[in-house]
């Protein structure tokens, strides 16, 4: 198995394997291929997680170099992460699979 993927045609870039996943999220966010590509070994680097990120503030965004506009769309992100995750455990609050959803959403970028 290759040690990277390819960016996309927009940057040509390789990613490694260890930022694929905050990668995925910042485009899926709508932030640029080229500011996703910077942003992701950071996130990664400082061991931020989708677990703390709702808890990010703007200026702890801010020192880690994340561009005013992808605050915003950062935080849309989160904020729809977690409308989905909670209108989901509520939807099956009685359900035995409620742990089981919240792992898959916890782990979807």
């Amino acid at each position: 198995m290759s040690a990277s993927r390819t960016g996309g045609e927009a940057t040509g870039t390789r990613i490694p394997e260890a930022d694929l996943e905050w990668f995925s999220f910042f485009i899926k966010a709508g932030v640029a291929a080229a500011d996703a590509l910077r942003y992701s070994p950071v996130f990664r680097k400082e061991k931020i997680d989708l677990a703390i990120l709702p808890g990010l503030t703007r200026d702890a965004l801010k020192d880690l170099k994340v561009n005013e506009g992808d605050i915003v769309r950062i935080k849309k992100a989160v904020k729809s992460l977690t409308f989905r995750f909670n209108s989901l455990i509520r939807a099956r609050s009685t359900s035995r699979h409620a742990n089981e959803i919240y792992l898959v959403c916890r782990n979807s970028p």
